[in-house]
């Protein structure tokens, strides 16, 4: 069963085709708010209106194809969409199959657009990071698509709706139309269903004022530069401990691939991490 505001995005979406045919659209649900169960219950009606209907799934990330693959086919009993309906076509899983629903990884059909037939509709996850070069792997397959059917439904599913370089990825001009629907951290959090965000501070001060910033972000050269210190790694490994007591696990941010091997390295020294 849906949650309120998932049942609500999915019939935003469908509102919104109906409203705006031929226009697409974004729908924004924070990181840990489901989004890939709104996507299968999107496919579901679909599907229940449309006997016929094909459609497909895209991402460029394995883990993401993954987990829209085992959700689909755990609901499968409880929708029109059987598990022999659904395929997976991505040469990172070593599969390629088409299917009524195909989950598909853009790298591996971005110009086999042919195999694919008439689609009705393509759901694209973590959407923010498709381009609007017409020229890129996404723009070229759409555009594709629209050519086998000119009502195809086009719709993304982000967290983030904006890229650094160009601002919000809808609007005139932009790779979506527009957003039909968006829900908020503070939305999930005071609904109970995101934990609510303490934020504590480090005692040792750092120093960011060479750092250079540039489209909003800290520059990376520079930052690394600081944070790959093995003494402040150290200091805040061992804080990070101390905080953690009591808890089965942590999540960790490296601002770099060496960084993170630093962090790595102190963690193992202090029995933490026993792998990679």
């Amino acid at each position: 069963m849906l949650r309120p505001y998932q049942q609500n995005a999915v019939n935003a979406l469908f509102q919104y085709q109906k409203d705006r045919p031929n226009e697409s659209c974004v729908i924004v649900i924070p990181t840990g708010g489901g989004k890939t169960l709104v996507m299968a219950e999107i496919i579901n009606r679909f599907f229940s209106a449309n006997s016929e209907c094909r459609g497909m799934l895209l991402s460029h990330v394995k883990e993401l194809l993954e987990q829209s693959e085992n959700t689909c086919n755990r609901i499968a009993d409880q929708t029109v969409v059987s598990k022999n309906d659904i395929g997976v076509y991505s040469s990172g899983m070593k599969r390629k199959e088409v299917k009524r629903l195909t989950i598909a990884g853009i790298q591996s059909i971005h110009r086999k657009a042919d195999l694919f037939g008439k689609l009705d509709f393509i759901l694209i996850d973590e959407c923010h990071l498709i381009s609007p070069n017409a020229e890129t792997m996404y723009q070229r397959f759409i555009q594709a698509a629209k050519i086998r059917n000119p009502n195809i439904v086009i719709a993304g599913l982000t967290a983030t709706p904006y890229r650094l370089q160009s601002g919000i990825i809808f609007g005139p001009g932009k790779t979506f139309n527009n957003c039909c629907y968006a829900v908020g951290v503070k939305d999930l959090i005071s609904g109970g269903y995101l934990s609510p965000l303490v934020t504590v501070g480090y005692k040792e001060h750092l120093d960011l004022k060479k750092v250079r910033v540039r489209a909003g972000e800290y520059l990376a050269s520079d930052l690394d530069q600081i944070l790959e210190n093995e003494s402040l790694v150290n200091a805040s490994v061992a804080e990070t401990i101390h905080k953690a007591v009591g808890r089965k696990s942590i999540l960790v941010f490296g601002s770099s691939i060496r960084h993170a091997e630093i962090i790595l390295d102190c963690l193992q020294k202090n029995g933490i991490v026993t792998g990679k």
